[in-house]
């Protein structure tokens, strides 16, 4: 009802009213149909946002005749939410769910042989400033992610983000811009130059159990290093199941991260919280994580990529090496898996990971 109050009427057609407001700072347009509808009218909505008016009239009482116009089809802008009200009561409407939104096809994230082979499942995912959609899921062997370009129907090939098995991930936007993924070590973590799963022992749980975060400044296309938020705090031993976080900002902009947790003595999982601050600007030793080319050692993910580590103090010149690839000509170091975004940054600043791009020689 708050377009009554708030509404401004910018816009008359034959069959509605195009009425604008803004509400908490987020922008409405609405399209209010100017008839009414009845048990004859049948309403439907496509995935390209028109709105089908389709009118039925008996003829002869034998087969029905039926007009079809589309009452609107709104111009898609990226902050403003469409609402479309219908007089009376339409016999049907067609092409909603139950929250009456509008579901495009599916969109594959993953065939079914990488899922299987990956042991892929639990996905989360969360539209950027930019309209991209970034999506983590958990696998066998690590936390891995990819993006939906605005307007794609395919997304980008997975790469992995964090050495940790069986454990999925929670996104979060602060109001800052800054995107968070929190998750938790569950006892096991996948070591990065052998890919072998190293698990929990009392000698070695302060790096194989804990929740911690990767923030991103660029609405999650590179992340920074894992900030710790809790390492090893277990009363008793061969514990391994920790993590399922989920994080909120609070009124003074601090971060609230909830999580479970279950101890080796105990049958049922806790629930614990952290109370937590986004760090200040980088300072000190600053890391960048260069994946590509023989100059690397390692392997992160599914397409065997290869990588490397750069160190400098904040502010200090980068010298970033020239990696070769048999076959492949270098083209340069780029902010995305898909190379879309190049590194134009001279000096350091904060951690990244950065992509090699290769055209075929």
């Amino acid at each position: 009802a708050a377009f009554k109050k708030l509404g401004v009427c910018v816009e008359e057609t034959e069959y509605c009213k195009v009425i604008r407001f803004t509400l908490d700072d987020q922008k409405y347009v609405v399209y209010q149909s100017k008839q009414s509808a009845s048990k004859a009218t049948q309403i439907r909505c496509g995935e390209d946002g028109a709105v089908h008016w389709r009118q039925f009239y008996p003829v002869s009482y034998i087969a029905p005749a039926q007009t079809d116009l589309v009452l609107i089809k709104p111009p898609k802008v990226a902050d403003e939410t469409v609402i479309v009200l219908i007089k009376g009561k339409p016999a049907i409407i067609e092409g909603l769910d139950e929250n009456g939104f509008v579901w495009s096809e599916a969109i594959v994230i993953t065939d079914s042989n990488t899922q299987y082979s990956m042991d892929f499942q639990e996905p989360y995912g969360i539209y950027n400033n930019n309209g991209v959609l970034i999506v983590v899921m958990r696998s066998d062997k690590g936390l891995y992610q990819c993006e939906l370009q605005p307007g794609a129907t395919k997304f980008s090939a997975w790469h992995k983000i964090a050495f940790v098995q069986e454990t999925p991930a929670h996104l979060f936007e602060h109001s800052s811009g800054v995107m968070i993924m929190t998750y938790g070590y569950r006892g096991i973590y996948i070591d990065p130059v052998t890919g072998a799963s190293v698990s929990y022992t009392e000698r070695n749980k302060d790096v194989t159990l804990g929740i911690r975060a990767r923030l991103s400044y660029d609405g999650g296309l590179t992340w920074t290093r894992e900030v710790i938020l809790s390492c090893g705090l277990v009363p008793a031993s061969n514990s391994s199941d920790w993590g399922y976080t989920s994080t909120v900002e609070l009124s003074d902009g601090k971060l609230l991260t909830l999580f479970y947790q279950r101890t080796g003595s105990e049958t049922m999982a806790s629930i614990y919280q952290i109370v937590w601050s986004l760090p200040e600007s980088p300072k000190g030793e600053i890391t960048l994580t260069l994946v590509g080319g023989k100059l690397m050692s390692g392997t992160t993910d599914i397409g065997g990529k290869l990588i490397a580590t750069v160190t400098g103090q904040a502010g200090e010149a980068i010298e970033l090496p020239t990696p070769t690839m048999e076959g492949y000509t270098f083209e340069g170091w780029y902010l995305d898996y898909v190379c879309s975004i190049p590194f134009t940054a001279t000096t350091y600043s904060k951690d990244l990971v950065l992509y090699a791009k290769w055209i075929a020689a």
